[in-house]
């Protein structure tokens, strides 16, 4: 497949973003008040590099403004167009979500996404989560209740660090902790 660059809609002259997911810098004059004596400084067009926990982002800069942007995002604008009312970016066929190349990325609804979650086995409640139902996730952590509740209240682990390793929500761990009613059903 071979790379295609498009400006970003929103930013064109600014900045360019290709078919496999890449997005740069167009090298050009800018203002910048610490900048040479007229105020403007030479901007060199580079490979911007992408970061974030889980999705990649791209820092934007335009008429002094900086935002933070996911990359998928700007792919999808870029090649298929703005996004529809209603619909959200899918990765499609595969669901890593650092492929970012359009021919991996639709737009589409909330549901089929959720349909494509579970076809993949990715619809764990919460990161790291070995769980894929609901009930199979409340089995283990009543399961596993007592055990939570001593390390808890001896204060070796935080509510956070709980949810982090059942994969659930802090509202989730709180809510067993207090003895109240599952949370994921």
């Amino acid at each position: 497949m071979t790379e295609e660059w498009r400006s970003v809609v929103g930013y064109e002259g600014l900045y360019e973003v290709s078919s496999l997911g890449s997005v740069r810098t167009l090298g050009r004059r800018a203002d910048n008040e610490r900048g040479n004596r007229n105020g403007r400084q030479a901007v060199r067009g580079r490979l911007l590099s992408p970061s974030g926990p889980r999705y990649l982002r791209v820092t934007l800069t335009k008429d002094g403004l900086s935002k933070r942007l996911m990359v998928h995002q700007l792919v999808l604008e870029t090649f298929v167009g703005l996004r529809p009312a209603g619909m959200v970016a899918r990765h499609f066929p595969n669901r890593d979500v650092t492929d970012n190349r359009a021919a991996n990325l639709r737009w589409g609804t909330p549901t089929e996404n959720q349909a494509d979650r579970v076809a993949h086995g990715t619809s764990g409640y919460g990161r790291g989560n070995p769980h894929r139902t609901p009930a199979e996730t409340e089995a283990a952590i009543r399961r596993d209740y007592g055990s939570i509740e001593g390390r808890y209240t001896r204060g070796r682990m935080t509510q956070r660090t709980l949810a982090q390793k059942y994969g659930v929500s802090l509202a989730c761990v709180n809510r067993i902790l207090r003895g109240g009613q599952g949370c994921l059903s």
